[in-house]
């Protein structure tokens, strides 16, 4: 067998993993929010769930809870996500995911993966759960430590078939 199979594995899979570049299996869109100072009372307090950073470093892989709350003005200057997206945090605290429970605004600070065809996003969030001390250590640093789209576009996941990818991630939220 060669380099990419995994060491504990479900019985009824077998063969080598498949390396795929994250952009060849995801679309990543940045989040926004481009007004400063960043604190403008004129955008907050609607009914918009607005994700920060700290609430996807607590959410424990699933995020339900927010911090902030936008409103229509906030929304027009920030990024809506879906349910089911998975959040990567590039800013500061590098590599940190989870998966959104609902829809959610997120600001810069985050960058929105969303699965094409037979990738599951709770897979690709637990692969990521075991790349963040690595992402961070990858993570260039400047004036403040960070990484960006283009870096996550070229980062190499360990792919393999959608029915495996399903059952470990049955297996590790369960």
């Amino acid at each position: 067998m060669g380099d990419n199979v995994p060491v504990l594995r479900f019985p009824e899979f077998s063969g080598e993993w498949e390396f795929q570049r994250l952009d060849h299996i995801a679309t990543i869109n940045r989040g926004r929010f481009s007004p400063r100072p960043r604190n403008d009372p004129r955008f907050y307090g609607g009914d918009i769930p607005f994700v920060q950073t700290s609430d996807v470093i607590n959410a424990g892989g699933f995020i339900k809870n927010h911090t902030q709350t936008l409103n229509k003005e906030g929304l027009k200057v920030s990024k809506l996500f879906p349910r089911g997206t998975v959040l990567i945090t590039i800013a500061a605290n590098i590599g940190y995911s989870g998966v959104l429970e609902i829809d959610m605004a997120c600001p810069d600070s985050l960058v929105g993966i969303n699965c094409k065809n037979d990738v599951h996003n709770y897979f690709i969030n637990y692969y990521f759960s075991t790349q963040q001390k690595y992402i961070d250590y990858l993570a260039p640093e400047a004036a403040q430590k960070n990484i960006n789209v283009n870096f996550l576009a070229s980062y190499k996941i360990s792919m393999t078939s959608s029915q495996e990818q399903q059952k470990i991630a049955n297996f590790l939220t369960s």
